[in-house]
């Protein structure tokens, strides 16, 4: 009887290790523009009235719908792009599930960007946008969304995606 061949046990994790560098290599290649996928979800901007703010308030010129809250911390990190923003297009907020308290001592702390804010308590907004975490920001012109963006908008992010987008949606 012929005794197996023990070299293939130290081949075997050399192969392992190189086909996860090579899965490494090319995750790190890979663009990672966030992806608007759901913007082809939500074609509408979603019928909803809270106290503060409705569907109808954002009239035909592109705007910018931010989902904010004082107990967010990326909130609070992507709060100057938010104001930003603010200087050159609408923007409104949508604060969601906070106190009163929470909302005034945020907004007076960091700054008040915003043309109207909504009082999502219930969540009720977030559902029908199709939200379960925040912060998520919705650029939209005449009743229909053209853009999510999930999660803290960055600097970067601000003039490579949002900008270029609402200006396109401007013309």
């Amino acid at each position: 009887m012929k005794k197996p061949d023990k070299k293939i046990f130290y081949v075997l994790p050399l192969l392992f290790f190189g086909i996860l560098v090579l899965i490494a290599a090319i995750d790190l290649t890979m663009d990672k523009t966030p992806n608007p996928y759901h913007a082809n979800l939500i074609k509408e901007v979603p019928a909803f009235d809270i106290d503060g703010l409705s569907d109808a308030d954002f009239g035909d010129a592109p705007a910018v719908v931010n989902f904010f809250a004082s107990w967010c911390t990326p909130c609070v990190a992507e709060h100057p792009v938010i104001s930003d923003l603010a200087d050159e297009f609408p923007v409104y907020g949508i604060n969601f599930m906070d106190t009163d308290e929470g909302r005034r001592s945020f907004l007076s702390r960091l700054s008040d960007p915003y043309r109207k804010i909504g009082i999502d308590a219930q969540g009720i907004a977030a559902a029908a946008w199709g939200i379960s975490g925040i912060p998520v920001t919705f650029i939209v012109r005449k009743g229909k969304v053209l853009y999510r963006y999930d999660g803290p908008v960055t600097p970067k992010d601000a003039d490579s995606i949002l900008r270029l987008r609402l200006k396109e949606a401007a013309e």
